[in-house]
């Protein structure tokens, strides 16, 4: 199996099949989550909490990539609460390891899409709280990514998808 650590931050319906993903390209794979199980084989388990700075920076020592793959429960009040300190934390976190950092986000931020197309140029347009709120996280990231406070491609564009490898 390769050296190359990626460190993925969420073990649900994204970090389980993205895990898989990266094993089969035979990559090392950490998942950190807060609880025990459910992983693919081949996975190195870390539990903690990702509201915990030092615990993100210590389960993200060592990785090429660290993946935001945490989605907090369905409340505006819990996403106020917790994906600012969840952003705050992975960027760090990359940040002191020479990571890359790749989000999991949705679509909140861009409101009502009016019949047009969604693409990575939509403008950010929140029609709610909750869209609010992922405006303000994604705008801390876009900052920090200009600021090259973490990976080796600080500074590249903010897209919904990596088109550099196709």
């Amino acid at each position: 199996m390769a050296e190359e650590l990626h460190v993925l931050f969420g073990g649900g319906q994204v970090g389980q099949p993205l895990a898989r993903i990266l094993l089969e390209r035979n990559k090392r794979v950490r998942i950190v989550k807060r609880s025990a199980g459910g992983l693919p084989e081949g996975v190195e388990l870390v539990r903690g909490d990702a509201t915990d700075l030092n615990f993100c920076v210590e389960a993200s020592r060592g990785a090429s990539t660290v993946y935001h793959c945490m989605n907090p429960p369905y409340y505006a009040r819990v996403w106020a609460q917790l994906l600012p300190r969840y952003m705050e934390n992975l960027i760090a976190a990359a940040g002191r390891s020479g990571a890359r950092l790749v989000v999991l986000d949705n679509v909140y931020m861009l409101g009502r899409p009016q019949g047009k197309p969604l693409d990575e140029d939509t403008p950010p347009r929140p029609c709610s709280r909750k869209g609010e709120i992922r405006a303000r996280v994604a705008e801390r990231m876009w900052e920090a990514q200009g600021a090259a406070m973490f990976g080796r491609r600080a500074g590249a564009r903010r897209t919904s998808t990596d088109r550099e490898g196709r």
